[in-house]
């Protein structure tokens, strides 16, 4: 849910990078954007502008080479701190205060906030200085000295940081009252539930991929809840990965690739071999430790060039193939399973579909309640002074 939590991502990530980012010795945190009487300054900016940035060039989608695509980049980061500043703006003019008890955190995350940046110049730290109490004091020296070279009195940023972590709990405060009266039922759950279920029966039996790309965003972590059923002609597959070696790497292969021949030959069991000779982090962890990868003949475009193939080649549960090349390096594949097309129950995603239903409950009167202030709150943005930031 996209609420005041972004208001958390942001500060948190509030760096020495982003200090030293300012353009103006007098002021090195100039007010670049006004929500109602909030000043936001130029640091909030460019790091939210670097957060977009890096997520953006992850997917190969960062552009701004036009101006009308840099006016674009420049929107989205000053609706991100508009919508940062809204409920702050709105909890301060209805009077939300914090508790004594509410403050007690606010100063304790501020700290952490605060040892966390110190604590980024150890690896700058002489390494002659090995007592931990000084190599502390070396540490929070070296960052008041690149504040001091970017402009800033040091009492003056911790007080910003303060500030940050102070309005977003009483941010956080306020749009808690405005959810208080969200209470999913579990007949509502149900109904999801059954609606949902028919859905995705029918979407599997259209596009099976589509339960590969269930099944692992639930495994990600990406979405807490598990698919609601599993579409038919998956597999699961274990594979032993020897990689490649690295430029510069001295690593015999095809040594490592006959021991391995040799194990299966007079019967090792595979998991242990897995976990003697494989490089792959995936199946060093549940599920994948346990079950394997899910492969159907719909997704073979999901996994290295040749691998799905081999995988599927395999007859009977059970079966290991020859060692079979990729770009990623050299895999023994198991046959392991076949999955069952079954309906998860109802109970074992009952609380993540109320989860569910909450948190869009939530965002939708999140998104309703920023319509409405941002017409009832003045904001000005000021593009040229973040002309700079690209």
């Amino acid at each position: 849910m996209r609420t005041i939590k972004t208001i958390a991502l942001v500060l948190a990530a509030l760096t020495v990078a982003a200090a030293l980012c300012a353009c103006s010795v007098n002021n090195p945190n100039y007010t670049v954007l006004k929500v109602g009487d909030m000043d936001i300054g130029v640091n909030a900016y460019y790091n939210n502008y670097n957060y977009l940035a890096y997520v953006y060039q992850m997917y190969g989608l960062y552009n701004v080479s036009t101006q009308e695509a840099f006016r674009s980049m420049q929107d989205q980061v000053f609706n991100n701190l508009i919508n940062n500043a809204l409920p702050v703006v709105i909890a301060k003019r209805e009077g939300v205060t914090l508790t004594a008890e509410e403050e007690a955190k606010v100063q304790e995350d501020y700290k952490a906030q605060l040892e966390s940046m110190i604590a980024g110049y150890a690896d700058k730290v002489d390494a002659s200085i090995t007592d931990e109490a000084e190599k502390r004091k070396e540490e929070e020296k070296l960052f008041k000295a690149d504040l001091k070279k970017a402009g800033w009195i040091y009492s003056e940023y911790l007080q910003l940081i303060e500030d940050d972590v102070r309005n977003t709990a009483i941010g956080n405060k306020y749009l808690q009252t405005l959810y208080k009266d969200v209470n999913i039922t579990e007949v509502q759950a149900q109904e999801y539930y059954d609606e949902q279920l028919i859905l995705k029966k029918a979407e599997y039996s259209e596009n099976p991929a589509k339960y590969y790309d269930d099944y692992t965003a639930y495994i990600s972590g990406s979405d807490e809840m598990a698919p609601l059923t599993v579409a038919e002609g998956y597999h699961f597959y274990k594979h032993i990965l020897i990689k490649k070696p690295a430029e510069g790497e001295t690593k015999d292969v095809n040594k490592i690739i006959e021991e391995v021949k040799a194990k299966l030959a007079d019967g090792v069991d595979f998991d242990t071999l897995v976990a003697d000779y494989g490089e792959d982090p995936g199946m060093q962890s549940d599920p994948y430790k346990s079950t394997g990868y899910p492969i159907s003949e719909a997704i073979v475009d999901k996994y290295y060039e040749g691998f799905a193939e081999a995988a599927l080649a395999l007859e009977n549960i059970g079966d290991v193939s020859e060692p079979v090349e990729t770009e990623a390096g050299y895999h023994f594949i198991q046959y392991t399973s076949d999955a069952e097309v079954k309906d998860t129950p109802f109970e074992d995603v009952k609380e993540a579909i109320i989860n569910k239903l909450t948190e869009d409950e939530k965002s939708q009167i999140y998104k309703d309640a920023l319509e409405q202030w941002k017409t009832e709150v003045k904001i000005e943005k000021y593009y040229d002074r973040v002309s700079g930031i690209k």
